[in-house]
């Protein structure tokens, strides 16, 4: 670990369960922020004393909250993956004004 840190952000998109316990793996080599989405669900872990936590937001990336992320997976299934980009890129350019 003191060569190749852990990441500060894993996303994992979790459409197949594993036996795994990411959870505890990600706890384990103290990775600070875990996404998880299943398909269905978004959720957002943040470490903290060695546990995890869920949250709303990341502090990374603090405008973009579960409840927006879902408008734009919505939004991807009826106007389609590049229109739906598209929109997220002019949100975020619209957010940081």
């Amino acid at each position: 670990m003191a060569i190749d840190p852990p990441p500060d952000l894993i996303l994992e998109v979790d459409i197949t369960h594993t036996d795994i316990n990411k959870n505890q793996l990600y706890q384990e080599m103290k990775v600070p922020k875990f996404w998880r989405y299943n398909g269905k669900f978004l959720t957002i872990y943040l470490l903290n004393e060695n546990q995890y936590q869920e949250s709303e937001t990341s502090p990374t990336f603090p405008l973009v909250t579960k409840s927006k992320i879902y408008e734009f997976l919505a939004q991807c299934n009826t106007q389609g993956e590049t229109q739906t980009k598209r929109s997220f890129r002019t949100w975020l350019r619209e957010q940081q004004q």
